[in-house]
């Protein structure tokens, strides 16, 4: 069925007698007119507010313009009462089929005077404001040393942990923690955090200058027990998968780092 070019309430024109029914025809399209806010005469119609499925589902092709407004008024405004316990209800659901489109096409995106105040990307990634919520976001490992660990001559591995993939960009903040009890000849114990294996790309920043590995020593008299704290950021340069690990190494006599007396920790900071 072709669309009216125009939608006249004043028509038709004829006796407002109930048995010519003009007056009621008159006052359906003004109804109409009223309810779907659509353009009278002389301003042409030309698409459809909506579309209606035979299963009920409403397709709206245009936008939601509220205008100008003076009195408080939503956008969208909606209420629902959940009642059945065995169903996973839904407030809203949009789900896109991403054929092609830009990297930075957007799920959602909030605007005041076209500024994006809240934006959500394809990826799933949020940013408020100017403040990526996905630095605020974190993903923390943790691990320790299942078993003894002797720390000899070369540098051994107390414990490692996966990160999974990182990305360029992302800020990793790492601690460790070790207890070492030496033996009976006097040197030095040395505790790092290095990379153990991975194809990212990192940069190690401590004390403002950046290392290859974050370290901590101690110059041990025979038969002594030390505690060892150390910390620092990563910098992700190039994307990859990540493994971190905290390595040990004596002089002197062996020194032992008994089960779960050593550890260490990430917490990763995405990027924007």
């Amino acid at each position: 069925m072709a669309f009216p070019q125009v939608v006249d309430p004043a028509s038709p024109a004829g006796s407002d007698s109930p048995a010519l029914g003009d007056d009621q025809i008159r006052a359906v399209k003004q109804l109409i007119v009223d309810l779907f806010g659509l353009p009278t005469t002389p301003t042409n119609i030309t698409a459809a507010i909506m579309d209606v499925a035979a299963d009920g589902t409403i397709v709206v092709p245009g936008l939601v313009r509220l205008g100008t407004i003076v009195d408080q008024k939503a956008i969208l405004d909606g209420t629902a009462t959940w009642n059945d316990a065995v169903d996973t209800f839904k407030a809203i659901l949009v789900n896109i089929t991403d054929t092609a489109s830009a990297a930075a096409s957007l799920l959602i995106d909030l605007q005041v005077g076209g500024v994006s105040k809240f934006a959500v990307d394809k990826t799933g990634k949020v940013t408020a404001g100017i403040v990526p919520l996905a630095r605020m976001q974190r993903t923390e490992v943790i691990g320790s040393n299942a078993g003894s660990v002797t720390l000899l001559g070369t540098v051994t591995i107390i414990q490692t942990i996966d990160l999974g993939t990182i990305n360029a960009g992302d800020r990793i903040l790492v601690e460790g923690w070790a207890r070492s009890a030496k033996g009976g000849t006097a040197g030095e114990t040395l505790i790092s955090i290095q990379k153990s294996s991975g194809s990212a790309t990192i940069v190690f920043t401590n004390a403002n200058s950046a290392t290859p590995f974050l370290l901590t020593n101690v110059k041990n008299i025979a038969s002594q027990i030390d505690y060892f704290s150390i910390s620092g950021f990563i910098r992700v340069t190039v994307s990859g998968t990540l493994v971190l690990g905290l390595f040990g190494q004596s002089t002197g006599s062996d020194s032992t780092i008994v089960a779960n007396e050593g550890a260490i920790y990430a917490l990763v900071l995405n990027n924007a």
